[in-house]
């Protein structure tokens, strides 16, 4: 058998000495090595780091827990896992029968086993429901019926109701007093409760009409009192920005392409406010202005275009610059408080998160994102005559063709 095909190598390559495995060769390791350098090139295209330095920052964030399928050999991913491939009793999941019934009867189990105790509170459960139930992995402590808050905050709402944006907001309501107990941050009329640093400049009389007409966010275009939904969109690097911007489309992945979708059927205005990792900044904010469409400008955004899905019109209202650090003040209250700048890609910021991070950017300088990239001269798009008819109706149909997409269409034909 292989076992003594192996005994029988051992003792001819060392003649009755004992032979170390570094001391063996096989004839496919070049191919390995080959397979080896090919990764690590796709992961670098990917921008993944996979060198010596970038150890520690493997260890932080996303690579916190030790992936579970890795425990078992059966994870696929590699080194584009968002677990940690390594034994670390520290950093085990928990242990799912632990979870549900408090005990566990695998004297070996090497998961985590954490008391209740130790736990964080969860905050869905203190405002009276939980979806997670059992395998929550915060603290469910029940509270008295007098302990239960009168008011719910909207984030909390907008998790448990589908279609939450048609039922009437609260601060939207005449009573001051009801608006002063909401747990978003809103304030009662007539006191302003931004930080002055976000505040807009004052205004001289007569010019009351121009800030109703600027609806909840500058620079909207009609009808500027529609609903919003607000995205966070996330680009690894700068020139799919400077693409956006030039050509007014953008593209994602398919998940958070069906959920863009989606909303631009049910609501006026869905507004995409752009951040790029690589430049750690905040880019502005845009309208979607139209549907997934496979015939606009397919395999404009390089080798990453056959993992998107198609390209969609983009109409940008604001292009500036300002620091992730600078909005650190303003923090999602359905992400644990933490800052708008660790919101994933494609996730949903609650209505007063986004209209607050949308009036921050709009102050600053207006910036060219294009200037200095391959699209500087050439002509730009722009979808405001069609952002304005989407305002009208939430599912355009033969949408009208930018510049750009008139010439791509008589190449075609050609």
């Amino acid at each position: 058998g292989f076992g003594g095909w192996w005994m029988g190598l051992l003792r001819t390559a060392g003649a009755g000495e004992a032979v170390g495995m570094h001391d063996l060769a096989f004839d496919f390791e070049a191919d390995i090595d080959t397979k080896d350098a090919l990764r690590k090139a796709s992961l670098k295209a990917d921008g993944i780091n996979t060198t010596a330095e970038s150890a520690s920052a493997t260890t932080r964030g996303r690579h916190s827990i030790v992936c579970k399928h890795w425990m078992k050999d059966l994870c696929m991913k590699g080194d584009k896992c968002d677990f940690l491939h390594q034994f670390d009793p520290s950093r085990m999941p928990e242990c799912m029968l632990w979870l549900k019934f408090g005990k566990c009867t695998d004297p070996d189990c090497t998961f985590r086993h954490m008391a209740n105790a130790d736990r964080p509170e969860c905050q869905r459960y203190r405002l009276g429901f939980c979806r997670y139930g059992l395998i929550c992995r915060s603290r469910h402590d029940r509270l008295p019926k007098e302990g239960l808050p009168d008011i719910l905050p909207d984030w909390f709402l907008n998790s448990l109701i589908v279609n939450a944006y048609l039922i009437p907001r609260t601060e939207d309501l005449p009573v001051p007093e009801l608006r002063e107990r909401l747990r978003n941050g809103s304030a009662p009329r007539g006191i302003d409760a931004t930080p002055p640093s976000e505040r807009p400049p004052p205004m001289v009389a007569g010019a009351t009409m121009m800030l109703v007409e600027q609806g909840p966010i500058p620079g909207l275009l009609p009808p500027v009192n529609g609903k919003c939904r607000f995205f966070n969109v996330r680009s690894m690097n700068v020139r799919n920005i400077q693409i956006s911007a030039a050509k007014g489309i953008w593209a994602t992945s398919l998940g958070n392409s069906q959920k863009f979708k989606q909303s631009l059927r049910d609501v006026e205005h869905v507004i995409l406010i752009f951040s790029a990792t690589e430049s750690r900044t905040f880019c502005g904010y845009g309208k979607m202005v139209s549907e997934p469409d496979d015939t606009l400008l397919p395999g404009v955004w390089g080798d990453m275009s056959s993992r998107l899905s198609p390209s969609f019109r983009v109409h940008w209202l604001k292009q500036c610059s300002l620091s992730l650090q600078a909005a650190n003040h303003i923090k999602n209250p359905q992400q644990e408080d933490l800052p708008v700048q660790r919101c994933r890609d494609g996730q949903e910021l609650p209505s007063s998160i986004g209209e607050r991070l949308c009036r921050l950017l709009w102050q600053q300088s207006e910036v060219d994102l294009v200037k200095g990239s391959d699209f500087e001269f050439e002509p730009r798009v722009s979808y405001e005559h069609l952002a304005k008819e989407v305002g009208r109706s939430s599912t355009p149909k033969d949408s009208p063709l930018a510049l750009e997409d008139a010439r791509s269409a008589e190449d075609r034909e050609r």
